[in-house]
């Protein structure tokens, strides 16, 4: 009762704030009295969970799905605050699970909301989805307290909401939701809110948001092998037995600053690197040919500099100048010290942290300041500790032969990775340079010959000649070795999982044993006729579908089929990831043969359409002239998102999808279950 009062005067303070809110004022006054004497309740709700058989310490999604009357509609949580009540969510603490993350819808709708002055916020309509990540702490029952608060409406507006006590280990197992097809039409003409979306959701086909802990681990293991490099490494006792020369606390104070000086330096480069390139560009990286290339051949370069066949160094009159701004002593001393040792380091970190920047602007540019915290922290902190506790440099190795060796094998690495770039522009742009088996060669032929480096019957110029192998590097040559055999079964089609995404797809491969074999799950003649786009393009596993939605759409209607549009890149990782890991499952590769039309739409393909087929897209005003181009704005026009991968099942009457479309999730039983949904709605149609 008193949660009724509470909204009744938030809603009459919103509304007394902007007059033109008024008439939804007063609506909410009627209905305010109107639901304490009728009781309306538009929506309800039900609870389960996304995963059955977890164990103690396992994190699971505890959901709640929310049934919406017809002509109704229901806030979501996000959209700005002056506006109508968001979904809320309260779990009360316990000792038996714990809350990991906040409350996440799935994929609600942008709406143009006339009770609210025209603002744009999100809803859903029919049904609804969210989901909240919880840790289990113990096994067997695990009691949940809670309360859901929130706001629907149709013309007029209603709070909801409910207390709700459950069982999580009684709680079934619930797949994302499956809407109402017609749903998906309330946003067609709506092209305010489908823009919004689209600058929301950029494709970021090589690194997803959530692999941001990934990357900083990443960044700063990276810190920590520039830092055993011959150019860092030699410079620690250096520079401790500089502060350690100091009275203690000063020279404590001074270490300190140093460390931080390194990262401050190091941390503005990745400050300029965003601001010179912005997360705009990040789309532009993962798919055109000029920064492909351009990183393909400063990895060679950097590559070939460690292997010792040249350095690569700033001028020294920098490093001089920086060395005589160090003498003037106190904090601004340091920090000259400190971008001394960056610039003397230079040949060694450069290469490293050139990676980082990199991997890092695969995603948003942004991430490139993080990144880079991680990576000059890696490197700082050992410089601090090493002057705190100067006796732990007793336990450290003594400088040889060994950094050369570490600078060698990141000389094999780099050059390794260099060949992803170019096979991004390879596969976009369709020059058949570097297809599967020539890919594999190459780094099968790289991992063996760093192998035989590692066992000493490969010298390079600056290395030290050497009696006996020591058991590190024997140990370190035997990964190498194995990973080169473990690609060798790559040339004939074996599906090198863990790789998916890092190396050129299957299709590339002139003789594929593995595929041929998958071939055999389709009994359906192929009289598909002449296939646009087929001289660029393959499906997986003997797929036999189209290129074009159009060229599909009359194939589904001649054959009574219902088309699964598959949106997918050539420079998308986890659109491979989810071809060699979820589609190559023998129930699902025989659904997608045999049940349905198979529509690949690539995104980022730079085919140019013929003068006729180009137009000026009603979303952004643009002018489409490449298949690419025409793909993506057909995905966000239709379906309001341009995720990759994204996967879409339709009749052939219309855009209306059948079932939830679905993205990235590797998870079999619940993608099966995404097509048996999908072709179960369509047969019902008919």
């Amino acid at each position: 009762m008193f949660m009724r009062y509470l909204i009744f005067f938030y809603l009459m303070y919103i509304a007394l704030m902007n007059f033109k809110k008024t008439l939804s004022f007063l609506t909410c006054f009627f209905l305010f009295f109107m639901v304490k004497a009728d009781k309306v309740n538009p929506v309800s709700f039900s609870y389960a969970i996304s995963k059955t058989d977890y164990k103690v310490g396992d994190t699971i999604d505890f959901i709640i799905n929310a049934s919406i009357l017809d002509g109704w509609y229901l806030y979501s949580t996000e959209f700005p605050a002056d506006g109508p009540l968001k979904f809320e969510c309260n779990i009360e603490k316990s000792n038996d699970f714990s809350q990991v993350g906040k409350v996440m819808p799935y994929e609600p709708f942008a709406h143009k909301d006339e009770n609210w002055d025209d603002s744009i916020v999100k809803i859903f309509e029919k049904v609804g989805q969210f989901r909240i990540p919880i840790r289990v702490n113990k096994a067997g029952k695990i009691e949940m307290l809670g309360k859901i608060e929130g706001q629907s409406c149709t013309d007029q507006c209603v709070p909801i909401g409910e207390k709700f006590k459950v069982d999580l280990s009684a709680l079934p197992f619930s797949d994302f939701v499956v809407a109402d097809a017609s749903v998906y039409a309330h946003y067609k003409g709506n092209e305010t809110a489908v823009v919004a979306q689209k600058e929301e959701t950029p494709i970021s086909a090589e690194v997803p948001e959530e692999s941001i802990w990934s990357l900083l681990l990443t960044a700063f293991l990276a810190g920590l092998t520039a830092l055993i490099t011959p150019c860092v490494f030699p410079m620690i006792p250096m520079t401790v037995s500089f502060f350690t020369k100091q009275d203690k606390g000063k020279g404590i104070r001074q270490a300190i600053a140093f460390g931080l000086s390194i990262v401050v330096i190091y941390t503005l480069i990745g400050v300029v690197f965003s601001l010179l390139f912005g997360k705009n560009f990040a789309q532009t990286l993962s798919t055109h040919w000029i920064p492909n290339v351009l990183f393909f051949v400063v990895f060679v370069i950097f590559g070939v500099s460690f292997l010792g066949m040249f350095e690569i160094v700033l001028p020294s009159s920098w490093g001089t100048k920086m060395d005589r701004l160090s003498e003037k002593g106190g904090i601004i001393g340091v920090f000259f010290m400190a971008m001394t040792l960056v610039i003397v380091s230079f040949s060694c970190t450069a290469p490293v942290a050139s990676s980082v920047l990199i991997l890092a602007s695969q995603g948003q540019f942004a991430r490139a300041i993080p990144a880079m915290l991680a990576f000059s922290s890696a490197i700082a902190i050992p410089f601090m500790l090493f002057a705190i506790f100067p006796q732990w440099m007793q336990s450290l190795p003594k400088s040889g032969g060994w950094l050369n060796t570490v600078k060698v094998v990141l000389g094999f690495i780099e050059i390794a990775f260099a060949f992803k770039f170019l096979s991004v522009a390879d596969r976009v742009y369709h020059w058949h340079l570097l297809d599967r088996e020539i890919y594999l060669i190459i780094w099968i032929v790289l991992s063996f010959l760093l192998g035989v480096y590692l066992i000493g019957k490969l010298r390079f110029p600056h290395d030290s000649p050497m009696d006996s192998v020591p058991v590190p590097r024997f140990l370190f040559s035997i990964v190498f070795f194995c990973f080169s055999i473990y690609l060798i079964p790559g040339l004939w089609g074996a599906p090198l999982k863990f790789l998916s995404g890092y190396v050129p797809p299957q299709t590339s491969l002139d003789f594929d044993l593995y595929t041929s074999s998958k071939i055999l799950l389709s009994n359906i003649p192929d009289d598909r006729g002449s296939v646009k786009y087929s001289g660029k393009f393959k499906q997986p596993y003997g797929i036999k579908g189209f290129f074009d939605y159009e060229q599909g759409l009359e194939y589904a209607k001649k054959h009574n089929k219902p088309l699964f549009i598959d949106f997918t890149g050539e420079s998308c990782t986890n659109c491979r990831k989810m071809e060699d890991g979820v589609w190559i499952d023998e129930d699902v590769i025989t659904l997608l043969k045999n049940e349905f039309v198979v529509v690949s739409l690539y995104y980022d393909d730079k085919t140019p359409l013929d003068s006729a087929s180009r137009y000026i897209s009603d979303l952004d005003k643009e002018l489409k002239s490449t298949v690419g181009e025409k793909n993506l704005d057909f995905q966000v026009k239709n379906f309001n998102s341009n995720a990759a991968p994204y996967y879409v099942i339709l009749g052939y009457d219309n855009l209306q999808p059948l079932t939830m479309p679905r993205g990235y999730n590797a998870d079999i039983p619940a993608f099966r279950k995404f097509l048996e949904t999908g072709l179960k709605n369509f047969k019902e149609k008919k």
